[in-house]
């Protein structure tokens, strides 16, 4: 199903309108998170959509440092009918903790764990999509592999820290420039420092790599969005060399999306988030009709 079979189903257009109001269900209402991830409470936000469901739901990953966190695309698809979450890594914006690169893994660990446990106090089917932008779609990657319990990916404008690794190794300015990028990321972040971001990416780039997890993703659709303007995550560096390895596994179930705007896709927002829902209601409604052959 796409936005426009929704549309036609439902009888309202969830990018634009709020849904029809449920008189017997529960009403759409926002609840507070607290992640527990490695002894740090994490920050974060539920948005519920109304009726009784149960409802699938979506986890939004921000990028580095987190300015950017997608929340309207959160919004509309809580009109779609799904439960969206939103949380901060540890040292992020008031999150416990300190933060680092590799912590974002083990907190979307802990934050997909959370949604599980979660599943019947919160109405949800179990159905869970990860959507991760910059540097929380490589995180959505790297936390992703090899599990069962994601059933779709959306890497928007994502970074991979293998190739960023190999272009630091080539150039001293572009190790000068990162540095200075981490530095002025700083402010919502606590516990760590410009040089400890750059040897963790030095330290671990090629475990980091995208390119090596492809075959731990054969199982989970996907969806990549490049941002054509994009400087920051350079499709040339960070989303080319994975769409490619994800081809030469013999992955199946990829979609991808070339977007003519920048990193943040600022100007194209109700573009992006239209291109998002129609692959998430498409893609979803794959997965039910293949999981109801199942049953009989």
């Amino acid at each position: 199903m796409d936005l426009k079979g929704f549309m036609e189903t439902r009888g309202f257009d969830p990018l634009s309108q709020d849904p029809p109001q449920d008189p017997e269900g529960p009403l759409t209402r926002n609840e507070r998170l607290n992640i527990l991830s490695g002894g740090c409470l994490m920050n974060g936000l539920a948005l519920l959509p109304q009726g009784k469901g149960p409802h699938p739901s979506v986890l939004f990953l921000h990028g580095f440092p987190g300015h950017e966190t997608n929340l309207d695309m959160a919004h509309a698809l809580r009109r779609a009918g799904f439960a969206c979450f939103l949380f901060h890594y540890r040292g992020s914006w008031g999150s416990e903790g300190s933060f680092s690169f590799g912590n974002m893994v083990d907190d979307t660990r802990c934050a997909l764990e959370h949604i599980a446990a979660r599943k019947d106090e919160l109405h949800l089917n179990g159905f869970t999509f990860v959507i991760g932008f910059s540097m929380g779609g490589w995180a959505a990657i790297m936390a992703s592999a090899g599990r069962t319990d994601v059933h779709g990916i959306v890497w928007m404008a994502g970074a991979n820290l293998g190739p960023f690794k190999a272009v630091l190794e080539m150039s001293e300015e572009a190790r000068k420039k990162a540095v200075q990028t981490f530095s002025d990321s700083l402010g919502p972040l606590k516990g760590t420092t410009e040089g400890s971001l750059l040897k963790e990416v030095m330290g671990n780039g090629d475990e980091w790599d995208l390119c090596v997890k492809a075959d731990d993703l054969k199982h989970i659709p996907l969806l990549l969005i490049k941002a054509r303007r994009d400087t920051t995550a350079v499709p040339s560096v960070h989303f080319d060399p994975f769409h490619a390895s994800l081809k030469a596994s013999g992955h199946r179930d990829i979609d991808s999306i070339n977007i003519d705007s920048d990193h943040n896709f600022t100007g194209k927002r109700l573009e992006l988030t239209r291109a998002v829902m129609d692959w998430v209601l498409r893609t979803y409604e794959k997965i039910i009709i293949r999981s109801e052959h199942r049953r009989t």
